[in-house]
Order: C-alpha cells, then structure tokens, then sequence
C-alpha cells in the first residue's frame, strides 16, 4: 500500500501539497523568476458527469493550501477544443530533497486525511500524468505584468531527434510573426523527466474565443509573409487544444491582491456560477428533453448547484425545448455574465451600481 500512496503523490499535486509539503512560487510568475524554474505539469482526466465534484474538491482544498503557506497555482480546463473533462495543474517543482523526504517516509505517518483525499480523487479521475517543463525564455513574449491568464491556445510539437536546433530557428521565426499581432502573450517551454524529451508546448494568451477568431486572420497573414523556414522532417507531429483557467480554483500572490482584485474575486464566483448553471441545465435537458425557467428545479440537488451564497444572483430570462438564456452578477463585483445556450459562450457587460 506504501508504494501506491507514494507513486499517487507524485501524480496528484495539489492534493499532496495540501498535506504534506509546501511548495514555492506556485504558477505561471508573472514577475521576476529565479532563473531557470522548472515547472511540474499535472494532467488530471476526469470522469464524465464528475467535472463538477472535482472542481468543488479542488476549490474545497484551497483554504487549507493557504493556510499551509501556498502563495500561487493555476488550473486549467479544456474548452470546446480537445479532450474533454481534462484538467491542468501548473505548478514550480519541488526542491529535490523535498521528493527525497516523501520517499522515505513510512507508511504510518502517511495522514488519514491524505488517505481520504486520494480515495476521493481516485473515484472522480481517470488517469493523471506529470511531467517537467523547462522553460524557453528566450522565445517567450511576456505578457503585461500583471496580467491575468484567462484563456490560452495550447500546441504541442514533436521535434526529430537531432534536429533541435532546426526546429529552435522557426520557432523563433514562427514567434516574432505572431509577435506583430493582437495577441496577450507567448509561453514556450520544453518537455523534461516524465514526458516525451523532443517535445515543446507552446500557449499563446488571449483573453476570449472572440478576441481569438478576430485575430486568427491576422496571424495567418504574418506567418506567411515571415517566409518561414521549413520544419518539413523536423516535426513529427503538431496537436492543439484550448485551454480557459479557473480563477477559483486557482490562487495568486497576497502581494498582487487590492481592492480591484477583490472586485475580480466577485467577478469568478459569478463566472463559475454561470459556468456550473450551464451544466446544470444541460443535465435537466436529459431528464426533461426541455430547458427548465425554475430557480427551484435548476437547483435540484440532482444537478450539482449549491445554494448560492449571499450576494450571488442568478436570473433565467428565457428557457425552453431549444434554448436558454440566463445570466449571473455578485452584488460586490463589476460586471454582468450572461450565455445563451445550448453551444454558448460566456459573455460580460458593466454592472451598474
């Protein structure tokens, strides 16, 4: 039992960094970083029909990780484009003697909390896969400090043993093209232990789908008049898929916190609300061939909602046998959500006071 525990610590990041270690600097830094910090990569697939109880794991877990002193970390989540119900844990690796520590450990100071916690999270995941990613500073284009990540076009390339260097030179082509464009930012990185070593991942940032397709355009245009080099027998292949954070279950500096941040923490409660209020409709759709106008049945226990919180609205303005339209606000934060479904996406609008 002492090896699956351990083999499962490596594969379930923020569960093990709630009780047992702390980890430093956790996340994409937008800031200054010591050099050459290595990142651990967490895919996390989940089970259909459980996206909803492993977020609210997640999100349950996130008080005790600050308590314990854990300042950052990102999760992600595919959206439309890729492999669905897939999750991704960003986080700085470790310190070595920290993994040396765990390995030594005997089974009877392994926590009974921490038996619980991977019995859960067993139940709710199919598979997880963790891997190191150094990354390329060198190509990266930084998005503005402060910048906040929100929605990242994700590529993955495998390069031919050998020729590295050649497919490092359209990189950087590749990358100064799109440079010249409407985009937030560039992360590139290279695949380390636990991955394929002749792969790089490469986010472009954005901040919607809309701003996204608007500049897809523009992109295409740069790209061919940059006359790039050919990586014709230089990559294997090339996959893509798109990537929207979880402010919730995310967590950001205290130093890059102020009252417009606050504002934003109001903001994610009243995303997430609508985000969960869409699927909640969808499974009333199945049972009821029909979309469902009634607070009361939306919120049925059947369908996963929690009893919104004080300060937390949400209004059904139409729904039917093809659609509806709903929207959300918390009474603290900026900004009207609202989607129209089935296929839609989130959208926002000044509220106001």
């Amino acid at each position: 039992m002492r090896r699956n525990i351990v083999a499962f610590r490596l594969s379930i990041g923020f569960c093990i960094l709630m009780l047992l270690t702390v980890f430093t600097n956790l996340g994409f830094a937008q800031g200054e970083e010591a050099p050459q910090q290595l990142y651990n990569f967490s895919y996390f697939q989940v089970k259909p029909g459980m996206a909803l109880e492993f977020e609210e794991f997640v999100k349950n877990m996130i008080p005790a990780l600050k308590e314990m002193g854990v300042t950052q970390m990102n999760i992600f989540k595919t959206s439309n484009f890729g492999i669905a119900n897939k999750y991704v844990a960003v986080t700085p690796l470790r310190d070595w003697a920290a993994m040396d520590a765990e390995l030594s450990a005997s089974q009877s100071n392994v926590p009974v909390a921490l038996i619980s916690a991977l019995s859960a999270i067993s139940r709710m995941v199919v598979s997880t896969h963790d891997f190191m990613l150094i990354p390329q500073p060198d190509f990266n284009i930084p998005p503005a400090e402060g910048y906040d990540l929100k929605l990242v076009v994700k590529y993955t390339a495998g390069t031919a043993p050998g020729r590295e260097e050649d497919f490092k030179k359209g990189l950087k082509e590749a990358v100064d093209a799109i440079g010249k464009t409407d985009i937030k930012g560039v992360l590139i990185g290279k695949v380390g232990l636990g991955g394929n070593l002749n792969e790089y991942i490469m986010y472009i940032l954005y901040d919607s789908f809309t701003e996204m397709a608007n500049n897809a355009p523009a992109v295409q245009k740069e790209l061919a008049a940059a006359d790039l080099t050919s990586l014709t027998g230089v990559v294997h292949y090339m996959e893509s898929e798109v990537l929207v954070r979880i402010p919730e279950l995310s967590i950001q500096p205290a130093t890059q916190m102020s009252t417009v941040e606050s504002k934003k923490d109001f903001d994610n409660k009243a995303v997430s609300l609508l985000r969960n209020a869409a699927v909640a409709q969808e499974a009333y759709y199945v049972d009821n061939r029909s979309y469902t106008q009634s607070k009361d049945e939306l919120f049925d226990k059947r369908y996963g909602l929690r009893p919104l919180e004080k300060g937390l609205h949400i209004n059904i303005i139409t729904a039917g046998k093809n659609r509806y339209e709903m929207e959300t606000f918390h009474d603290n934060g900026t900004k009207i959500y609202s989607i129209k479904g089935p296929g839609g996406i989130i959208k926002s609008k000044p509220k106001e006071n």
